[in-house]
């Protein structure tokens, strides 16, 4: 039964993407595979720690794009509320310019993050400060420091005796510079099927866009996640 609902969840992301790619133009836009697992430890109701893994395709999945480890932290201040802080190492694959090949960058962050139920909807929102840089590569050489402050907010609809809850999120991407400006959007729709005892299984579509920036190239991107948690015997 788990096994079958698996492979109805791959099949579904097999089709969207087939569905995309016949209708759009590969000069025009791109699309990526994001695949990551997640591992994460709750002592209590009020800690959870993160380890995650993810490797990410682009050109039409033809390229690695990045490879990263990310750990995170969660500490819940209230029932609804949390502060977070993350840390992640990229290798990051740099196909432009006269220099490509694999570029090392750190990137950290503090988020702030709430949640709250409505009848059978269940709405998430999230604020996340960041900061970016490339490793071994200093200001004068044309290194700098990106910040970005995100905004997040996501829905999820429980619909009962069915495992499959669909979740819809927007997100938006401030870029710190000067002048500061929204550089980006996400759109995203996916669902997650947890299955006892094994961990739960995530698929998703996200529409990425730039702002601000020519030309305007729009990102297909589809994701497969898993995560296992690990909570504490009282």
């Amino acid at each position: 039964m788990i096994r079958s609902k698996i492979h109805a969840l791959i099949a579904a992301v097999i089709f969207i993407h087939g569905t995309s790619l016949s209708a759009q133009s590969e000069d025009l836009e791109d699309q990526e595979l994001w695949v990551g697992a997640q591992f994460c430890y709750k002592p209590n109701k009020k800690w959870v720690f993160g380890l995650e893994q993810q490797l990410r395709r682009k050109d039409n999945f033809k390229t690695t794009d990045q490879y990263f480890t990310e750990v995170n932290l969660k500490h819940y201040i209230s029932k609804n509320m949390y502060l977070g802080l993350g840390g992640r190492y990229i290798s990051k694959n740099d196909t432009k310019g006269k220099k490509t090949g694999y570029e090392n960058h750190v990137r950290l962050n503090a988020d702030l993050g709430y949640k709250h139920k409505l009848d059978a909807f269940k709405f998430y929102y999230r604020v996340r400060l960041q900061g970016k840089n490339e490793r071994n590569v200093s200001e004068l050489e044309g290194d700098k420091t990106e910040h970005t402050l995100r905004f997040k907010a996501s829905t999820l609809y429980a619909i009962k005796k069915w495992p499959l809850d669909p979740k819809v999120s927007a997100e938006l991407f401030n870029d710190l510079g000067v002048p500061a400006s929204v550089n980006k959007f996400r759109i995203t729709i996916g669902t997650n099927y947890q299955a006892k005892h094994f961990g739960e299984f995530g698929l998703f579509y996200r529409f990425q866009r730039q702002v601000n920036r020519t030309p305007v190239l729009p990102t297909h991107i589809f994701g497969m996640r898993y995560k296992y948690t690990l909570k504490r015997k009282k």
